[in-house]
């Protein structure tokens, strides 16, 4: 049994809020499961850059299991992973160290954490810093001043 089968009210919270914060973000299956895809765009001042499109896919486990992040457009090159990338290497973004996990959070507060993540990794390839954070966001300009 799915976990969206098992707890329908955790699946209906799940969509409520996605649909109250990231209203572009479309509800699909991908390879038989639950995903989210949509686009980030917090994008540190004076880098021109396009929004990062992802796709969350909720695991068999969740939510035990966080979701599972993978960067779909711009296409994010390969030997990009590791700690220093903050991605593992079957290009799975690591926005939040596994230990950290809640059973609480929801797939607004990961979608939340991949804007982070996608401003940092902007301001770390385009050396407005000389490492991405471990937790939070590089303190530099947001393009908008958002």
């Amino acid at each position: 049994m799915k976990w969206y089968e098992f707890d329908k009210n955790r699946v209906v919270l799940e969509y409520q809020s996605m649909q109250s914060k990231y209203q572009r973000f479309i509800l699909c299956k991908y390879e038989g499961k639950l995903a989210w895809e949509g686009e980030v765009n917090l994008i540190p001042e004076g880098i021109e850059a396009a929004p990062l499109k992802v796709r969350l896919i909720y695991p068999d486990g969740f939510p035990i299991i966080p979701l599972k992040v993978y960067p779909l457009e711009p296409e994010l090159p390969k030997e990009m992973w590791g700690h220093k990338w903050h991605r593992w290497e079957d290009g799975n973004l690591c926005y939040l160290q596994p230990k950290l996990w809640n059973v609480k959070y929801t797939t607004v507060d990961v979608v939340e954490k991949i804007e982070i993540w996608y401003f940092n990794f902007l301001a770390f390839l385009f050396k407005l810093i000389d490492k991405m954070p471990d937790e939070g966001m590089a303190d530099v300009p947001i393009k908008g001043g958002a």
